[in-house]
């Protein structure tokens, strides 16, 4: 499954996995399924870096339900829920013995739980808050929007908690969801499994023509692999043709893979064989590399001609192909950049990979 996405979501679009001590988050649902598998992944990653979790839910779901509905249960998900790492609660529940929400009731309960939870010796406290809690609690959404847009003060200076807040798209009209969206910093892939391609243009140069100092670049948000596979090469693909015709065709490309959760081989191979024919470079893939469609593709690559024709990208696919060659940046993670590297990319003259710290994943 693969989304395109607005390039108005910038650098606030993340997977579920990449949530990190400080992040304030709006997701939104449209099905049970897709809601508990941002829940899975959420609670997975929480347990995984030690924090511990809390699961904020309608006073209905039982802890049965929750640890039933969760994709990952395993021993260690057992282990968290019976030593007090994994929390059910409620909304409810959170601002006992009031009945009625207030925004300045609900921040100092959850900064005393984020505190316990480091007096517990936790390095950090994660929430998901079904909002759902708005109907049970008969608050006003207009309270509920003044909280979001005030709620900076819980993840400034270095307060090591997180929350996601996830709203039910069956339930909250279109303009309440929009204000939500803009009210929160870091926006959430909605299903796991998907990808997002999100394009932005150099800003403008002097003459106007958009050729400015900065490059054109492709963010890619999500998981690259079998099932995305060709929306991952064809966002890179349908770039560099641009680039390749367009005013300037010696012009650079930035891929930002950074906000990728999985990046399979297959992809990353892709990218290899794209940004050397695109830079007029040659390069010799490992025996046995895995293209997007799921066949093995391994062989030297061949650019693109001098008269601007296409190379292949050893399926039978066009590439881009110019006599300008295009400069290709990568950002990536640690893990991201040794895939590569092993596929080749230090082979790639045209390519520079720009590894940044953060997840190894």
């Amino acid at each position: 499954m693969s989304e395109v996405g607005a390039a108005d979501y910038g650098d606030r679009l993340i997977p579920v996995q990449r949530m990190r001590p400080g992040d304030h988050a709006f997701t939104a649902y449209e099905s049970e399924a897709d809601q508990w598998g941002v829940i899975s992944a959420f609670v997975r990653q929480g347990l995984i870096e030690g924090e511990k979790v809390l699961v904020f839910m309608s006073p209905e779901v039982t802890g049965d339900e929750l640890l039933g509905r969760l994709e990952s249960r395993t021993p260690a998900v057992v282990n968290a829920w019976a030593g007090g790492q994994l929390v059910l609660s409620s909304m409810r529940a959170l601002i006992e013995p009031d009945t009625a929400f207030t925004a300045a009731r609900q921040w100092q309960r959850l900064i005393e739980e984020a505190d316990l939870a480091v007096r517990q010796g936790y390095p950090a406290m994660r929430a998901y808050i079904d909002m759902a809690w708005v109907a049970d609690l008969g608050t006003d959404v207009q309270d509920v929007m003044r909280r979001e847009r005030s709620a900076t003060h819980l993840f400034d200076g270095g307060r090591p908690y997180s929350e996601i807040c996830a709203y039910d798209g069956r339930w909250f009209s279109t303009d309440v969801l929009d204000a939500m969206l803009d009210a929160h910093p870091t926006t959430l892939l909605d299903r796991l499994g998907s990808l997002r391609v999100i394009h932005s243009s150099a800003p403008p140069g002097p003459d106007g023509t958009g050729q400015g100092p900065g490059m054109p670049s492709v963010r890619l948000v999500g998981e690259a692999d079998v099932s995305t596979g060709a929306e991952f090469s064809g966002a890179l693909r349908a770039a560099l043709s641009a680039l390749a015709s367009g005013p300037s065709p010696g012009a650079g490309l930035h891929v930002d893979l950074t906000s990728l959760h999985f990046l399979g081989v297959g992809c990353a191979a892709d990218l290899l064989r794209l940004s050397a024919e695109a830079g007029h470079a040659r390069v010799r893939l490992p025996s046995g590399a895995y293209g997007a469609g799921g066949g093995r593709s391994g062989g030297t690559v061949t650019p693109g001609g001098a008269d601007g024709t296409s190379g292949t990208d050893g399926t039978g696919g066009a590439v881009p192909g110019g006599a300008g060659g295009i400069d290709v940046t990568v950002n990536c993670t640690p893990f991201q950049a040794r895939t590569l590297r092993r596929l080749g990319a230090d082979s790639i003259s045209s390519l520079t990979l720009a590894v940044e710290k953060g997840p190894t994943c």
